[in-house]
């Protein structure tokens, strides 16, 4: 048992790392090793793992295969947390084909175990992937509804990262629906978050290049929201902001020697 653990925990560091193949190896090994005990919570768990290497690879369908067995296996001894991991991750796996209508049935699935089961975590995670994906459906009012929704968890958590990332999709729904005024406040609120979490995290590697990407996108919809608005100097100096702060990490980049950051990956639920 404790060789199959190795393994699959050597397999999530081979993953977090970008080594796939290394991390294919070793959740297939802890994968025979669980049928081979006849461990069925051992077997999802690889099965878990191995659908979350192929997620971050692109290899989609492969992903869908792992973790509609990681499903089945949650079903047949009637274990919900790892049911619920399931559907979040069949959920974050459609959504990343674009076939969002069938992300949202797995992301409600989700939705209505983490109630059952009161996890906070988890209610959070469903509710933001409720929000981006009828946001991409453009169902911009429940988009709306369930990312105030995630708000609301994000910040009884302490989640920044989450806060930040709601915030972000949250001031593009309400922008998509016309609500520019409000928009404006999300976006302002998320640019702000995301400043403190990169200054925080400035001389680490931290600073993901996904949340880079987010609060570059986060400066820019503010800058054309200030516009429609009307707020012409304001747009001008969040535009300034944006290419001083993209300056300053640069600068920074080049002191640390940090040239190449990681690459963005979407995360799967654990």
């Amino acid at each position: 048992f404790n060789k199959a653990q190795a393994y699959g925990e050597l397999g999530s560091l081979h993953s977090q790392l970008g080594n796939y193949e290394q991390a294919i190896s070793c959740l297939e090994r802890q994968l025979n090793i669980a049928r081979e005990m006849k461990d069925r919570a051992l077997e999802s768990d690889a099965a878990c793992g191995l659908g979350g290497v192929y997620q971050q690879m692109g290899e989609y369908d492969t992903a869908l295969q792992y973790h509609q067995l990681d499903l089945q296996i949650a079903e047949e001894t009637n274990n919900p947390t790892c049911q619920g991991r399931a559907y979040g991750n069949l959920g974050l796996t459609y959504e990343s084909l674009g076939t969002f209508e069938r992300a949202v049935v797995y992301q409600e699935q989700h939705l209505s175990i983490a109630a059952q089961m009161n996890d906070l975590v988890a209610k959070t995670v469903s509710y933001s992937s409720l929000g981006r994906t009828h946001h991409a459906l453009q169902n911009y009012s429940q988009a709306v509804m369930y990312l105030q929704e995630g708000l609301r968890l994000a910040e009884q958590l302490g989640r920044r990262e989450d806060e930040a990332k709601i915030r972000h999709g949250l001031g593009l729904s309400l922008w998509a629906s016309g609500n520019l005024e409000e928009a404006q406040h999300q976006l302002y609120r998320a640019s702000a978050l995301f400043e403190t979490i990169r200054h925080e995290a400035q001389l680490s590697t931290d600073y993901k290049l996904s949340l880079f990407d987010l609060q570059t996108s986060s400066y820019q919809a503010l800058q054309r929201v200030l516009v429609s608005l009307g707020h012409h100097d304001e747009a001008l100096a969040v535009a300034e902001r944006g290419r001083t702060r993209a300056f300053a990490d640069l600068l920074v980049e080049r002191q640390t020697g940090q040239q190449d950051s990681d690459p963005y990956s979407p995360v799967t639920i654990d």
